[in-house]
């Protein structure tokens, strides 16, 4: 049995393919197992994947069910056999060091979960402010969930990959992916089983992975492009939690802080969407409202947070006003961080500005 199973999901990644398994072949430690959760491609992938496995057995083809990202991760888990669960994306990369350090830490530890840092690629454009904030990573270990842990550090959520399990702990708590979910599956992933970690979970400062947030064609890509997709999508990645909780009685988090979430994740975009977009979205936010955040739950909210539902509600498009944006964010770091969460978002915001304020007059001198 290896120490490590690593799930790659692969789906028409032969330009990027050879670039993510070398990575894993190039790992300091050993002691692994790659599953190379294969999907129907127009390309190239599968002659790639059996070439690493013929070279060498570590390397393992499991036939995905063509369906989705969700579906191809949840083959990969009922296939791994290692003690510790990492995720691979086919056009991202680990560095070398990365698998010897997390089993080194889960050993120290013996805690649940582990989230690393990351290596953005590429540096042009120029990456989005929050991106680069939830990628600083802190070394900070929570011996046991909080609220805290998941909604105030801000490396928490979205990405998957940049989390380690115990595959005890993921079996124990029958974490798996919702396959309805065509957008944010991995999003959901975090905010259910985050909350079952008794044994701790760990953030660390070293950046292990190396992530290429910005590819044309990518799957993220492709969702951007189309908003109501993207969005419908996001509106169904919030049902699917309320209802995993719903079920579980919010017996490890509460409803509460599921709603703060859910409104602040749902007003990042879709009040200030032109009003043909909103009016393809306000059927499925009123079932949303309807089945889970009803007057009593609104009651409960932070005065703020209920103002944000009322956005929603009110299916009205608003103009963006980047000063009103900035202070609901830091609101919800103060609210759920801290003053020192808080004040990271600040001072990144600021060394943006400084930075975008340099490039300009720069540019201004060269002409």
């Amino acid at each position: 049995m290896p120490e490590i199973s690593v799930i790659i999901p692969v789906r028409n990644s032969a330009s990027t393919l050879t670039r993510c398994l070398e990575s894993v072949i190039s790992q300091t430690y050993s002691d692994w197992e790659a599953l190379c959760v294969y999907d129907d491609s127009d390309d190239n992938s599968l002659a790639i994947i059996k070439k690493y496995c013929e070279k060498d057995s570590r390397f393992v083809l499991v036939r995905g069910r063509g369906v989705n990202l969700s579906c191809a991760r949840n083959d990969g888990m009922k296939s791994a056999s290692g003690k510790y669960i990492l995720f691979l994306d086919s056009d991202d990369a680990f560095l070398p060091n990365a698998f010897l350090r997390v089993k080194a830490e889960f050993e120290k530890r013996g805690c649940d979960i582990i989230v690393f840092g990351t290596k953005l690629e590429p540096n042009n454009p120029r990456v989005d402010c929050r991106l680069q904030l939830s990628m600083s990573t802190p070394n900070k270990f929570y011996r046991s969930f909080s609220a805290k842990a998941l909604f105030g550090e801000p490396s928490a959520r979205p990405f998957v990959w940049r989390n380690a399990f115990r595959r005890e702990f993921i079996e124990k708590n029958s974490l798996y992916f919702d396959e309805g979910c065509k957008v944010g599956e991995d999003h959901v992933f975090q905010l259910c089983a985050f909350p079952f970690a008794e044994n701790g979970i760990l953030f660390i400062k070293d950046s292990l992975y190396r992530y290429t947030w910005s590819r044309k064609g990518s799957l993220m890509d492709t969702y951007n492009r189309n908003s109501v997709f993207k969005l419908k999508g996001h509106i169904k990645m919030v049902d699917s939690v309320f209802l995993y909780w719903e079920k579980r009685e919010f017996s490890r988090i509460s409803k509460k802080d599921i709603s703060v979430w859910a409104l602040y994740f749902l007003t990042e975009e879709i009040p200030y969407l032109p009003n043909e977009k909103l009016c393809a979205l306000s059927g499925d936010l009123d079932e949303l409202f309807h089945a889970h955040i009803d007057d009593r739950t609104l009651r409960s909210l932070p005065r703020v947070t209920r103002k944000k539902a009322l956005k929603l509600q009110s299916h009205r498009t608003y103009t963006k006003n980047r000063f009103i944006i900035f202070s609901g964010q830091m609101w919800w770091c103060w609210h759920f961080g801290g003053a020192g969460i808080a004040m990271r978002l600040l001072f990144a915001r600021t060394r943006r500005c400084i930075e975008n304020r340099t490039a300009f007059l720069e540019g201004a001198c060269q002409k």
